[in-house]
């Protein structure tokens, strides 16, 4: 009676290794964030392009970049080592960042690896990534920002902002510090 326990609990911890080993398996790692900055597909490669984009015989925004990749089937657009400038009536917004993604219908454009921007009324803003959004010509962070002006910083969790910086909204553990 003794054998026929241990052979059965020998039979248990067994297949309870077996199923382990299978979950194991089956559940791999979790798979990270895409990074919608990084080059998918057949690409088609341009050196030293430009690219702008006109509204009512106004600039609304350029964009210079060291390399631009074309997905020709999404018509997806990657950038790296890019500078993007946003116009607004006087005012213009010099952005840099090493690589950016423009969506396949010209809808939003994600600027990524540390972007760092500067107005002509002397506001400077920094974040890890920034998006966008060129229906509503409006620029949000994904992550934490910092934006210091000519009298003020201003700190946050996330920013939504026009595109030259003139309109803010601080979001999430949002700071304003006099200088």
């Amino acid at each position: 009676m003794l054998k026929n326990k241990k052979i059965l609990a020998l039979a248990v911890i067994i297949l309870l290794g077996l199923c382990g080993f299978i979950w194991y398996l089956m559940s791999g790692t979790t798979p990270q964030d895409e990074d919608p900055t990084q080059p998918k597909g057949n690409l088609v490669t341009f050196d030293g392009s430009e690219l702008k984009e006109v509204e009512n015989n106004q600039l609304v925004w350029t964009l210079r970049a060291k390399s631009m990749k074309l997905n020709p089937q999404t018509r997806e657009l990657y950038a790296t080592d890019l500078e993007a400038k946003y116009y607004k009536g006087d005012t213009v917004m010099t952005v840099t960042a090493p690589r950016g993604h423009i969506a396949g219908d010209r809808s939003t454009f994600e600027l990524a690896g540390g972007v760092k921007a500067v107005n002509t009324e002397g506001a400077n803003f920094t974040t890890d990534s920034l998006v966008f959004d060129n229906k509503k010509h409006e620029l949000t962070s994904a992550g934490a920002f910092t934006l210091v002006n000519k009298d003020v910083t201003i700190t946050g969790d996330k920013v939504k902002a026009d595109t030259v910086l003139e309109k803010i909204t601080a979001l999430g553990h949002a700071k304003l510090v006099k200088q």
